[in-house]
């Protein structure tokens, strides 16, 4: 039994092409609804979009409305890991991030919203942190007043079990040690990410 030919990659330009026949209907194409009248208009949409790009040139392969869906929704996908990316690394922004990204960008701004989310989410749970700090050293000055004797007899008890300076400072190093390689550890995941979307998906590899 034969099996099913692989149709071939979507050059740049392709994508460009898809991205810019899609421009007109994004609003319902991006609507999130599971009703029927929006799910067929979104496929007939598709079928519109399928033979305006077919129409384009006779030099490139045909493509069906699902795989130019397909392609579509993998380009957003990308987009989202390429910002990602660029904002764990920190790099220039408008210098590194690709061609189909910014026009993804174009399309749907809320795209990139997700980066500031995540770091007002950040944010937000190291003001969390804080709070929980001053709340625990605000109890602690309260033991304090109230049972400075006891107090001062447990830390002297404790001293007898706290390790040298040394050890201390050797202690704090590696821990900070520790998160740097954590920190360089996620972003190799994220850059992982991004190479294992343009190999391991069907028609992605030229991104």
């Amino acid at each position: 039994m034969v099996g099913k030919a692989r149709s071939s990659n979507f050059t740049l330009s392709e994508k460009l092409d898809l991205l810019k026949l899609v421009k007109p209907y994004v609003k319902i194409l991006e609507e999130h609804t599971n009703k029927h009248s929006v799910i067929v208009e979104k496929n007939r949409c598709w079928d519109i979009i399928a033979v305006n790009y077919n129409a384009i040139g006779v030099d490139r392969p045909p493509r069906t409305a699902q795989g130019l869906r397909t392609l579509y929704k993998r380009l957003k996908e990308y987009a989202k890991q390429e910002l990602l990316l660029q904002k764990e690394t920190q790099s220039d922004f408008k210098s590194n991030i690709s061609e189909p990204t910014k026009k993804v960008m174009e399309l749907i701004p809320q795209i990139s919203s997700f980066c500031l989310v995540r770091d007002r989410n950040h944010i937000q749970s190291s003001a969390n942190v804080d709070e929980e700090t001053q709340a625990g050293a605000s109890s602690l000055q309260v033991m304090l007043d109230h049972h400075p004797v006891a107090i001062t007899e447990e830390v002297k008890q404790e001293e007898d079990i706290k390790p040298p300076p040394l050890e201390k400072r050797d202690g704090l190093k590696r821990r900070q040690q520790l998160e740097e390689e954590l920190l360089r550890a996620k972003i190799e995941v994220e850059k992982l990410k991004a190479i294992r979307l343009q190999h391991d998906l069907p028609e992605y590899n030229s991104l």
